[in-house]
């Protein structure tokens, strides 16, 4: 019998440019992609506080604990607010990591605000996943240099550390990876089947977990990313959810 699957990163509710993606459209969706789990994560909303949208997140993770997973969505620009928020769902327990979208929210990775951050998660031995790919906020080499600040925890860039994945954008998530062992990456829109091959045969099998971004991607066919890839089926679980499952041990 296979283990879990688990989709590393799923947008769950509305979103500030009108769109919304609820918890059926989820489950949907995942069954489609025959996808076990999922880590939940509330998109940007049309009201600037994230506190209710992360209540919201972990109401639905503490009516199916093991069935979804949740981050904790933080604006670092809020200040003594937003680390408050972060240590309060962090320590209930309902809540498994912190999420910064530093594309969305217009702050950058070196800003003190964000250090501030980290070093919840890092007391609490959380994950932090962050939006990457952003010219000046958020790049592969950014990412990493916080990430060597942190040892101790494990970070994940989304869209495998880049956006264009070519040139230098792949060379750049490289040297991240390779810069910092606690660094890997989410697989959503990270067409170059080849990269992700790399990775694992290069580095390691639990340098990449599977996620799919939903709804900006589609499950069922972000999933092929990982069951097509010419690897070892050990290293096929791993990706699938096994790697996600040992960051929450």
């Amino acid at each position: 019998m296979n283990p879990p699957s688990v989709d590393g990163l799923v947008y769950c509710g509305t979103h500030a440019e009108g769109w919304s993606y609820g918890i059926e459209d989820i489950r949907r969706d995942e069954a489609r992609a025959q996808v076990d789990q999922a880590v939940l994560v509330a998109p940007r909303p049309p009201h600037r506080s994230y506190g209710p949208e992360n209540s919201r997140i972990a109401e639905i993770v503490e009516r199916e604990p093991g069935r979804f997973f949740g981050l904790v969505r933080i604006n670092p620009l809020d200040g003594a607010e937003a680390r408050d928020d972060l240590e309060r769902f962090l320590a209930a327990r309902a809540m498994h990591g912190l999420f910064l979208h530093p594309g969305e929210e217009l702050f950058r990775l070196a800003d003190a605000s964000v250090s501030a951050l980290v070093q919840v998660a890092a007391m609490r031995h959380a994950p932090v996943v962050v939006a990457t790919g952003f010219p000046w906020r958020s790049e592969a080499l950014q990412v990493a240099a916080l990430a060597s600040r942190y040892p101790e925890i494990p970070f994940v860039m989304t869209n495998g550390g880049q956006f264009n994945i070519s040139g230098l954008g792949m060379r750049d998530a490289w040297a991240a990876l390779q810069s910092a062992p606690n660094l890997r990456i989410h697989t959503a829109g990270e067409y170059r089947q080849d990269f992700i091959e790399d990775v694992v045969t290069r580095l390691s099998a639990q340098r990449v977990l599977f996620a799919s971004g939903a709804p900006q991607f589609e499950p069922a066919f972000e999933v092929l990313r990982i069951r097509w890839a010419q690897l070892p089926d050990t290293a096929i679980h791993a990706m699938l959810g096994g790697n996600w499952l040992e960051l929450l041990a």
